[in-house]
């Protein structure tokens, strides 16, 4: 029985906590996802030098950041996780299960990358961003495929 200062049952405080948990977070557009992961890093710069060696970064307090091909471990691989070239994986709140996951264009992600740089007044790092999103890459897929490559 409900106490009469009670404002919910016992207990429904604790399913409602559950179920919200286990609610799928649904992903913003990969544009908007990668926006958010370079407004997270909170050494903008840095992030020049990470797209030059085609490096990832995660930061620690919301759980955003990016991931390249070439950062995935054999563990990663064995286990099914899988980055086409030319595309970087961009994710909030710590990925699954609790965040999200995007595949965004390796250019698209330079461009605004290259963006964020220069409204921060970062121009030099801006210009080397944005030679990275010009240079050609071979092979480079118009969309983001499927796993089985497709």
């Amino acid at each position: 029985m409900w106490e009469h200062n009670s404002l919910a049952p016992p207990g429904l405080l604790s399913r409602i906590v559950r179920r919200r948990r286990l609610r799928v977070l649904e992903p913003p557009e990969p544009e908007a996802a990668a926006r958010d992961a370079i407004r997270h890093w909170s050494r903008l710069p840095e992030l020049a030098g990470f797209a030059a060696r085609r490096h990832g970064f995660g930061d620690s307090d919301g759980g955003f950041g990016v991931t390249y091909p070439g950062d995935l471990e054999v563990y990663d691989r064995a286990s099914g996780a899988f980055i086409p070239e030319g595309f970087v994986q961009v994710y909030g709140f710590w990925g699954p299960l609790d965040g999200y996951e995007v595949l965004v264009a390796e250019p698209v992600y330079l461009d605004l990358l290259a963006a964020a740089l220069s409204a921060a007044g970062h121009p030099a790092e801006a210009a080397r961003v944005r030679s990275l999103a010009e240079r050609p890459r071979q092979g480079e897929p118009k969309a983001a495929p499927d796993r089985s490559g497709m």
